[in-house]
């Protein structure tokens, strides 16, 4: 059941993504609700481990494949680029968290997300540069007018999101701020 709910959400997510996202574009910066997701359910607590762990690389390795294949299904890249930058990029965000970043901080959590989504960024102009889509001028140039503002972007909501699911349903792995206030007390 929890599957086909993660599957769902994605899903939905890919379908705002295509019809509604580009409507709340900030300076030219749409938020990649698609990868908001991924890393949602990635990092959304695993109910059978009271530790408060990450889920694994292997639940992560599904959520990015199946963000990635309808990213590729509704957008105009070329097919399986967004499959392996989804990939890739939680690939990434499991090495931050467990080797540099603190799984417990909330900030560090959202630092986490910035990166991601500049590393997701710089794997599909990788691709669109391997496929003859763009070259080096219009990738620089995509780069600092679109990519650096969509990770702050998707930062910030981030934090929405995680916020709003920890307050109204106590799912999260991290610790907010308030949450390490009232543990202490």
């Amino acid at each position: 059941m929890r599957n086909l709910l993660s599957a769902a959400v994605i899903f939905f997510a890919a379908i705002f993504q295509t019809t509604f996202a580009s409507k709340f574009g900030i300076f030219g910066a749409v938020p990649n609700l698609i990868f908001l997701a991924v890393l949602t359910l990635f990092f959304l607590k695993n109910l059978n481990e009271p530790s408060g762990s990450l889920r694994s690389l292997k639940e992560g390795a599904a959520f990015a494949i199946l963000g990635g294949f309808f990213s590729d299904v509704f957008s105009g890249q070329p097919f399986g680029a967004a499959i392996i930058a989804f990939s890739a990029a939680i690939a990434f965000i499991f090495i931050l968290m467990e080797k540099v970043f603190d799984k417990k901080n909330y900030k560090s959590m959202l630092a986490v997300v910035f990166f991601g989504a500049i590393f997701y960024n710089t794997v599909i102009l990788f691709f669109l540069k391997m496929s003859g889509s763009a070259d080096f001028a219009a990738i620089g140039s995509i780069f600092a007018r679109f990519v650096l503002k969509e990770a702050v972007f998707d930062a910030v909501l981030a934090m929405i999101i995680f916020t709003f699911i920890h307050k109204f349903f106590g799912l999260w792995v991290l610790k907010t701020p308030r949450t390490i206030l009232r543990n202490i007390n």
